[in-house]
């Protein structure tokens, strides 16, 4: 997908994600709750530490089928993942204080535009065929485009914030292909024009991630201390499948895995549609599948920068 009618993606600012999934907080999806105490998940699959590469000078100069499982990449460099290209033998890095490194006319992109072409495979473990699997790319600069498996996945631009993609329905047992294209430059360069130096190409970590047909998809956890006591307050979005009398369960503990309190549990809301008058109700009152969950704990200790206390919610 690089054209919106005859519209370069890549100058197109009304265009700045395909299939992206929502922006959430960073954490580690894991099995169960001592697997995420331990911090050792089973859930969560690395991909090679180099990929295949190949950098060519404007998206339009990219091999034809790059991204299909046929091509024949044995001619292309390896190169390290994450890492920008830039700091690897290809292209240069570029100092910006208040001259564009290219002329003026936004939102259109230079002719010439270094871009990167990028190839891995990796083997689904069978443990995780079943799974919801989603492709979490840490951050590329500055237009990034995925496939697997030969088929578009989608696109993302903001070079500083990952771009996370369901790739479930494309991924196929035995071997399967990751391709990226990533574009130097963009409409998306004129809002990153800052005192900094450009670079370009994944670089940040990309891995793959597990989820059950039910999952956590965002969560926050809001903290604060009155002087006598403290607050928790805890957001937990929960996606895919929403069954009738799933919960979300929550405790605030000590790093030794000793709990505070009481165990916080809470239905995930579902909208109603059993019937005609229940999803005229739900239209109105439904509020999302966010479970919100507090207390207020005595036994606690306030942060300290001399004796810093830490704890934790699982």
């Amino acid at each position: 997908m690089l054209r919106l009618g005859s519209v370069p993606v890549w100058e197109s600012p009304e265009c700045f994600e395909v299939n992206r999934l929502p922006m959430r907080t960073s954490f580690t999806h894991f099995a169960d709750a001592q697997s995420a105490r331990d911090g050792e998940s089973t859930c969560t699959l690395t991909l090679a530490p180099q990929w295949r590469f190949a950098l060519v000078g404007s998206p339009d100069a990219a091999a034809s089928g790059f991204e299909k499982p046929d091509f024949d990449d044995a001619d292309w460099d390896l190169i390290d993942v994450p890492g920008n290209w830039t700091r690897q033998g290809y292209d240069k890095p570029h100092y910006t204080n208040v001259i564009m490194p290219f002329a003026l006319d936004p939102p259109q992109a230079p002719a010439a535009n270094p871009t990167g072409l990028y190839r891995t495979w990796f083997t689904l473990p069978a443990a995780l065929r079943t799974k919801r699997m989603v492709l979490s790319v840490g951050g590329a600069e500055s237009v990034l485009l995925i496939y697997v498996n030969g088929a578009f996945v989608g696109l993302s631009k903001d070079s500083r914030l990952p771009a996370e993609f369901d790739v479930t329905a494309h991924l196929k047992r035995g071997r399967n292909l990751i391709a990226a294209m990533v574009i130097r430059w963009s409409d998306a360069s004129y809002l990153e024009d800052q005192d900094h130096w450009w670079m370009a190409g994944i670089h940040r970590g990309v891995h793959l991630y597990a989820t059950s047909a039910s999952y956590l998809a965002d969560v926050r956890v809001a903290a604060d201390w009155d002087g006598s006591a403290g607050d928790l307050a805890l957001e937990v979005d929960v996606g895919g499948a929403i069954e009738a009398g799933l919960m979300v369960r929550a405790q605030l503990e000590t790093l030794s895995s000793r709990r505070i309190g009481r165990v916080l549990a809470g239905p995930v809301p579902a909208f109603r549609d059993h019937s005609p008058r229940a999803q005229m109700v739900s239209a109105v009152m439904f509020d999302g599948n966010t479970v919100r969950l507090g207390a207020r704990y005595g036994r606690v200790t306030p942060w300290h920068h001399e004796r810093p206390t830490c704890y934790r919610v699982v």
